[in-house]
């Protein structure tokens, strides 16, 4: 029961993403162009350990900013649960 609300908690969300394609590519363009002013202005101090942990930095706040606007865009009438 409680894994069949989860997948298709999971499909309600890609088919949300997947009509707002700009949201995806928008993170997308974020982690290439951070990525790639980072390496731009460190490339001959930092070693590849600490370019391991800047990519998954950029990477955590790419997830943040984008499931902060996900839940922004959600109205009340398409909520699952109740308050």
């Amino acid at each position: 029961m409680l894994l069949n609300q989860i997948k298709q908690l999971i499909a309600k969300e890609m088919l949300l993403e997947w009509r707002q394609k700009y949201a995806f590519n928008g993170s997308i363009l974020y982690v290439v162009s951070t990525v790639f002013v980072c390496y731009l202005s460190f490339k001959n101090i930092i070693d590849p350990p600490v370019w391991n942990a800047l990519f998954w930095i950029i990477m955590l706040f790419v997830s943040v900013n984008a499931i902060a606007k996900s839940f922004i865009q959600e109205n009340s009438a398409r909520q699952l649960t109740q308050s």
